[in-house]
């Protein structure tokens, strides 16, 4: 079963936390993770006759499939509950772009090899940088500090020198996902870049 984003757990968290203290501020008692044999309810509430079931439910997530929510309201009916989804929207993803980052960090990459790329082969240089994408970003008086990730082209060539002169040694090329997060002065100049990069599929 695919892994729900935690992003999207966290959405669905958060919102069933809101509705319970909304729900007891309200006069409702309120337990959650409740579960009824095999069936688990994000949350019941109960004040006099009036019982409630929730399901809560982040856009497209895959946590509850459409029979698992028709087996919820199942279940809720035999008790006499009330059964209510609760649907959570996720904000929209913000567009975030920092100028002449994607050269600042080919550049870096260029001049200082992580040392995941330089054991890959006798002589290994980075061809290209693409793919970047920033997932977070903070900027202070004196720093902007950027994290995301993208994609590295690197060529590996195998044996001396005088090998590759002579056409006799191999050279392959790949790329290979990577995280990084940047330093950059408030002038936008790179200051330092922590590189991390997966060369797992060099050795499968």
């Amino acid at each position: 079963m695919t892994q729900q984003p935690s992003y999207l757990r966290f959405l669905e968290a958060a919102k069933q936390a809101e509705t319970a203290e909304a729900l007891r501020a309200d006069g409702f008692s309120v337990v959650q993770e409740f579960r009824v044999g095999d069936t688990l309810f994000d949350l019941v509430a109960e004040k006099g006759s009036q019982k409630l079931a929730y399901e809560f439910k982040a856009g497209k997530s895959s946590k509850t499939s459409r029979d698992g929510l028709h087996r919820l309201q199942q279940v809720a009916a035999q008790q006499g509950w009330q059964f209510r989804i609760v649907v959570v929207t996720p904000p929209p993803r913000v567009h975030v772009e920092v100028d002449r980052l994607q050269q600042h960090l080919l550049e870096h990459l260029m001049d200082n090899m992580p040392a995941e790329l330089d054991q890959l082969s006798t002589h290994t240089r980075v061809c290209g940088l693409s793919d970047v994408e920033i997932f977070d970003l903070r900027m202070t008086n004196e720093e902007v500090r950027v994290s995301g990730t993208g994609s590295v082209d690197v060529e590996m060539a195998y044996g001396s020198g005088s090998d590759q002169d002579s056409g006799e040694g191999a050279i392959l090329f790949d790329s290979y996902p990577l995280n990084f997060t940047a330093i950059l002065e408030s002038t936008g100049e790179l200051q330092s870049v922590v590189w991390a990069v997966n060369t797992s599929s060099f050795y499968e």
